[in-house]
């Protein structure tokens, strides 16, 4: 689906490099890496970020409490 919805993008970026087909995929691929690695890395670094704060959670289900019930 990736490469299907990015094909007129690539078209474009080839028009503008002169034709070259290889540099054009070269550059298509450098930027959705970005796209797609840098969400990623972000996520996964807040996750290893947060990792003692779930730790400390998981440790004391005791101190959870649910908050009253409101009527009405």
């Amino acid at each position: 689906m990736i490469v299907i919805a990015t094909w007129p993008l690539l078209l474009g970026v080839q028009a503008r490099l002169a034709g070259k087909r290889w540099l054009a995929v070269l550059v298509m691929t450098l930027i959705l890496l970005l796209v797609l690695i840098v969400p990623v890395t972000l996520g996964i670094t807040t996750i290893v970020d947060k990792v003692d704060d779930v730790i400390a959670w998981a440790k004391s289900p005791g101190a959870l409490t649910v908050p009253p019930r409101r009527n009405g």
